[in-house]
């Protein structure tokens, strides 16, 4: 039980693994390949307009683009993606280490309806920002649309917007306030 709530994150994974040294148990876990992961690549995302979505990360929120192809259909896509004859326009957006790949299925068509925030699967994506102040009045005064203006959450320990990217694909932007630093009383 502990395991299981520990393996959230790399900490929970450091206590899970004690765990079960201690309790003379292999420190990998079956089919793990935590060693293997070097870092985080890139979020997918299925888009209907291409040129709307790439344009929205490279001109808002400051990504290039790394590779662009459209009409692509190899056998070898087809396979990865699980869906026999699949025929896309394909984009790889940059921004420091972090990429955003975009597609567009011409075949087969998916479906068309709005993920809600409580809907499985991915939901949104989050970039931290220095002022989500700032963030909202520029984008709102571009004329983007975001859920509510920023809130604070966690006590104020973060500050939030979720922008409305096109096809209302949401974009968290989150800002880290310092805390204020208590000094003891003696």
């Amino acid at each position: 039980m502990i395991e299981q709530a520990a393996r959230g994150s790399s900490h929970g994974a450091r206590i899970a693994q004690e765990t079960r040294e201690e309790k003379g148990m292999s420190a990998r876990i079956p089919g793990s390949v935590s060693d293997l992961v070097r870092r985080a690549h890139h979020t997918a995302l299925c888009v209907e307009d291409f040129a709307a979505a790439r344009d929205f990360f490279v001109d808002i929120l400051g990504f290039t683009v790394e590779g662009e192809m459209d009409q692509r259909q190899e056998p070898g896509l087809a396979a990865v993606v699980a869906l026999p004859g699949a025929v896309i326009r394909w984009g790889m957006l940059m921004r420091d280490h972090y990429r955003i790949e975009l597609f567009k299925y011409y075949q087969p068509a998916g479906r068309k309806d709005p993920v809600r925030q409580c809907d499985l699967g991915y939901t949104h994506m989050a970039f931290e920002v220095t002022d989500v102040e700032a963030a909202y009045a520029r984008l709102t005064g571009a004329g983007y649309r975001t859920t509510c203006p920023p809130q604070k959450l966690r006590g104020g320990r973060s500050k939030v917007i979720y922008l409305l990217a096109p096809e209302n694909n949401v974009v968290e932007l989150i800002e880290f306030p310092a805390l204020p630093v208590q000094v003891e009383s003696k």
